[in-house]
């Protein structure tokens, strides 16, 4: 296989994008962060020093207060927060220190170290604060129905519990922030960067909770739902965990002899268990838990001889136990680790668009390693994955995927499978339109379609991790994602790092969307039909050549076209005449419409229309597609202007069109 690298200049870009990101949201349910120019003639401001005396509850609480700027030091007296803010108008904290730099990056000296409980607090902002070697307790506790509070950009370093979330504490947010490395002794004690439970006494619901944009590293466990017994009736709907990154590396790492030896930057064993470990799920099916857009990698076969919860297990990267209902699992990369997930029980999953690479890698010396497996689980798809770098282990009893005898009614669709070996039985589940690439997969038992590839050219997904530190770090992860130009590209295997909607495929066998607006001269048609070559159903427009229009509406499909998702749209097509294709947008400049022909020239802008050519060859009779940057075409010819919204698509002429989708990048 041929991996085509981003090019430099590409990867500048990325780079750049990825950091401003971290300030101004890469994830789409990121909170707006606002707080006030400090203004010492306010009465409601407070300046805190070290020294001053106002860092205690009577202060903090005050309710005549409500904006706290908190200078650099330390301040560890624990308070408990009781007063509440409201939606209109928040109560804030922050470190004061003279810029609006991440703790993250600056020296300890000059980050404000707390200790901090919010008990019952409702409409808090936490900002740019820190937690720095708190070695017994949580460094922030939000109990007691604490609502409605946002924790931004925190620094926490060398911490025993990061974040604990119980007791009826809904729609809290923790953003932007940096857990860096959990202490042995918080490892050794099955501790978690960010928990969420309830108590035995208090019904176990907590609803919303959203965990996004966070970096988190070597944990123990890096995000925990959490249950206090087996059997409790734990609800945790609406649990967002979106974009972050979550690693182990060699500060937690050992050589399987840690009682003996300490850690070993290169060891293949660890001090820790999961990046996400689910023990309760969603009983609202409209409202299911949502683990989407986060890389995680780095976990290995646990040490033996460290004792405390750990075992010989393998590394899961996400463990799930207790029947866990309602998941979408989507869009994540999973990889450089011995499993990626080890899920038992589920009840309504979906595992779509994620990434699983390079797993069984490490230390490929336990007999039942494998990359993914459910087990005890029903109504379950598996589909538009790639599993890439899975060998059969030493012992010949890996594989990639597996189903146990007792899941049912599950699916196992769609999935690009790369260099990877292994059996497995299936127990009548369905395991259809795979793909294979230099892979060795075998499937045992009903409903098996396994398919072999045409060599691929893959591109490599890159981003940044220790994100808010001053120095970056750079992943890159060899040809994992399907290129926009490939016959799968949306089909099998993932899109990831694209935010894609797919309008019109024509696999429903309907013409939904499709009218003819100019039906002069009358006949022209509009059907929807098998086409042998593209093996696949398109839409066929039939009429007198350009005297006829047709037009595809996408509100009529899809009522919630974001302005965010429209930089690009593609469209296949089969034309042997003379055709114009329009794009029908809204502008901050008014309406136009974006021409498209069969021309090696691009004529330019007259009135509401702009033109750009296609190339002759786009009308060669041959299945074709384009992807066409609508921001750029328009500011070609119209600098300034910006497309807002995408309404229809338009063609004149006879011939046919297939897979019209679009999507945040180019």
């Amino acid at each position: 296989m041929k991996t085509r690298t981003v090019p430099s200049i590409v990867w500048l870009f990325s780079l750049l994008l990825l950091l401003s990101s971290t300030l101004f949201g890469a994830s789409k349910y990121e909170e707006r962060v606002v707080i006030p120019k400090y203004n010492p003639n306010d009465p409601t401001h407070v300046l805190i020093t070290p020294n001053n005396g106002k860092w205690n509850r009577y202060v903090l609480n005050d309710p005549n207060k409500k904006h706290f700027y908190v200078r650099p030091g330390k301040y560890h007296t624990r308070v408990n927060l009781t007063a509440s803010g409201t939606k209109n108008s928040r109560r804030t904290m922050s470190l004061y220190n003279g810029n609006n730099i991440h703790p993250a990056s600056l020296p300890l000296h000059q980050v404000a170290d707390i200790r901090l409980n919010l008990m019952g607090a409702d409409y808090w902002i936490l900002d740019r604060l820190s937690n720095i070697n708190d070695t017994k307790r949580p460094s922030f506790f939000l109990h007691n129905g604490a609502t409605h509070n946002i924790i931004n950009r925190l620094y926490v370093k060398d911490y025993y519990d990061a974040i604990i979330i119980t007791n009826l504490s809904h729609n809290n947010t923790i953003q932007n922030s940096y857990f860096d490395h959990m202490t042995h002794a918080g490892r050794k004690n099955d501790n978690v960067a960010i928990a969420v439970y309830s108590d035995k006494h208090v019904k176990g619901r907590i609803f919303n909770t959203h965990i996004i944009n966070n970096d988190i590293r070597n944990a123990n466990d890096g995000i925990q739902l959490v249950i206090r017994s087996v059997g409790d009736d734990n609800d945790y709907q609406g649990t967002v965990i979106d974009n972050n990154n979550i690693w182990f590396d060699g500060d937690a790492y050992t050589n399987g002899d840690y009682a003996v030896n300490g850690y070993n930057q290169k060891g293949q064993y660890m001090v820790g268990e999961n990046a996400i470990d689910l023990k309760a799920g969603s009983y609202n099916p409209s409202n299911p838990i949502k683990i989407t857009n986060n890389r995680m990698w780095g976990y290995l076969q646990r040490d033996k001889t460290v004792g405390g919860s750990f075992s010989t297990d393998q590394g899961k990267i996400v463990s799930v136990h207790y029947g866990i209902r309602n998941v979408k699992f989507n869009s994540n990369i999973l990889f450089n680790s011995q499993v990626a997930f080890a899920v038992g029980e589920a009840i309504d999953w979906e595992v779509k668009n994620n990434i699983i690479a390079n797993m069984n890698t490490i230390n490929p010396l336990d007999s039942t390693t494998y990359a993914a497996y459910f087990y005890k689980s029903r109504s379950v798809k598996i589909e538009n994955n790639i599993f890439k770098n899975i060998p059969q282990n030493s012992v010949s009893d890996g594989y990639l995927f597996r189903f146990d005898a007792k899941t049912k009614n599950s699916t196992f669709r769609k999935n690009m499978i790369i260099s990877a070996k292994g059996t497995s039985p299936n127990y009548g589940n369905v395991m259809g339109e795979n793909y294979l690439y230099q892979s060795k997969v075998n499937y045992s038992g009903k409903n098996i379609n396994m398919k072999r590839t045409d060599v691929e050219t893959m591109e490599d997904f890159v981003f940044l991790y220790e994100r808010f530190t001053s120095k970056p770090k750079k992943q890159v992860l060899k040809g994992v994602l399907v290129p926009k130009n490939s016959k799968y590209y949306g089909k099998a295997g993932s899109s990831i790092g694209t935010d894609t909607t797919l309008y019109e495929d024509a696999e429903d066998g309907k013409i939904n969307g499709w009218d003819v607006y100019d039906n002069k001269p009358a006949g022209a048609t509009i059907s929807n039909f098998y086409d042998a070559q593209k093996r696949s159903y398109v839409i066929e427009l039939d009429g007198a050549k350009g005297k006829n229009g047709y037009r595809f509406d996408f509100s009529k499909v899809n009522s919630t076209l974001k302005a965010n998702t429209i930089n690009a749209i593609t469209w296949s097509m089969k034309f042997n005449e003379a055709f114009a294709v329009y794009v029908g947008v809204q502008t901050t400049k008014g309406f136009r419409y974006l021409h498209y022909s069969a021309s090696d020239k691009s004529d330019g802008k007259r009135g509401a229309y702009i033109h750009n050519g296609l190339g002759k060859k786009a009308r060669n009779g041959t299945w074709k597609t384009f992807t066409r940057d609508l921001q750029a075409d328009l500011r070609r010819f119209e600098p300034g202007n910006k497309v807002t919204l995408v309404k229809t698509f338009l063609v004149r002429g006879s011939g046919k069109i297939d897979d019209i989708k679009m999507s945040n990048r180019f």
